[in-house]
């Protein structure tokens, strides 16, 4: 969809498996709880460091190919005919609607 909601709102755990794919630790960061999360999600406003853009306009990762696990599973709503009421609260916080199934 390109809102970035997503990315700017939650915390983005990364795996060991994450860093074996190639992830660049520069973007990565510990956090309160010493655990290893993508750089700068990790605040009380959080915007990954990967994500270029503007949050509700038009967003892109700059690590798309190798973005981790928890990126690449998080689905938006209806996308697998599913609501996701975690993509729902991240775009209501930016202002946007929630993604309809119709």
């Amino acid at each position: 969809m390109g809102c970035g909601a997503c990315c700017a709102f939650f915390s983005v755990l990364v795996q060991d498996t994450d860093l074996g794919s190639g992830l660049p630790l520069a973007l990565t960061c510990f956090d309160k709880k010493h655990q290893q999360v993508m750089k700068d999600t990790q605040t009380s406003h959080p915007l990954c460091a990967a994500l270029q853009g503007v949050v509700s306009t038009r967003v892109k990762c700059s690590i798309y190919s190798i973005r981790p696990a928890i990126c690449r599973d998080f689905k938006r709503s209806w996308e697998k005919g599913r609501p996701n009421p975690l993509c729902d609260r991240a775009r209501a916080v930016y202002g946007l609607q929630v993604v309809s199934k119709y």
